[in-house]
């Protein structure tokens, strides 16, 4: 419509300063104002078009630049027949951070708890929370007698070998342990673990058996140690982990970001 105004402005105004004319011109004029009101809306509604429908517009292959990506296949030779796209992304965790791992879902812990087993009672007295690969430490393990009669127990003990070391402890050559009414017992050790168990979510360090019925086992997480290759904050990752056998199905990652 605007094109409609600005013709009919122009030509009232030449009204007004020619002198008088006959009929047969106005009428000439008014067609020439009016295809040329027509030409210039055909125009305009082209040019809008051109700004909307970009479809046919021919885009040449080139090589999108670092931290972009083709949103098409490559050809042949590396070049990308689409449009490069920002990939921009930011890492985020839905929680705080668990010993400087980033857990997407809430993820069950171990808990180190008395267990009752019949006549007597097992407790953790003494254990890390956590402990970094290659570092020693102590675990205790009380165990006490509940009922007002001797007892003899057979006992065993137990831990991942391919894990945790033993050092030493008071109950190494132990295989029975006896008892008196209410009396209690401390098993006492020092370990070693020989590779961590971060990514696995911990584990049990020492388990024992006494009696017929009563295992108990006491549970810490084997940090990574400070010979890695990546540092955040006060943990150390490695450069690449692989959990189980390495292979194709994701149960592995080749690097990692604070």
């Amino acid at each position: 419509m605007r094109a409609y105004y600005l013709a009919l402005l122009i030509f009232l105004t030449n009204c007004h300063g020619r002198s008088p004319t006959s009929p047969d011109y106005y009428e000439d004029a008014s067609l020439d104002v009016l295809e040329t009101s027509q030409k210039d809306e055909l125009e305009i509604e082209a040019t809008q078009d051109g700004h909307i429908d970009e479809s046919d517009a021919v885009v040449q292959p080139t090589i999108c630049q670092e931290g972009w990506a083709c949103n098409d296949l490559l050809d042949d030779l590396g070049l990308c027949h689409g449009l490069c796209i920002p990939q921009e992304q930011e890492l985020t965790c839905p929680m705080p951070p668990t010993l400087g791992l980033c857990q997407l879902v809430p993820q069950g812990g171990y808990i180190n708890a008395p267990l009752s087993c019949d006549r007597i009672l097992v407790e953790p007295v003494d254990y890390p929370e956590f402990v970094r690969a290659h570092s020693q430490a102590h675990v205790a393990i009380k165990v006490t007698n509940r009922s007002y009669f001797n007892l003899a127990l057979p006992f065993s003990y137990k831990s991942p070998p391919d894990i945790w070391e033993i050092l030493d402890s008071n109950f190494q050559d132990l295989t029975e342990i006896t008892l008196g009414p209410k009396e209690s017992k401390i098993l006492e050790a020092t370990m070693v673990p020989q590779k961590a168990t971060l990514f696995e979510g911990g584990g049990p360090m020492l388990t024992v058996a006494i009696g017929d019925s009563c295992e108990f086992s006491v549970f810490t997480t084997v940090l990574f140690d400070e010979d890695q290759g990546s540092q955040c904050g006060d943990f150390f990752f490695p450069p690449s982990y692989c959990i189980g056998d390495c292979g194709t199905i994701g149960q592995f990652y080749s690097g990692g970001k604070c």
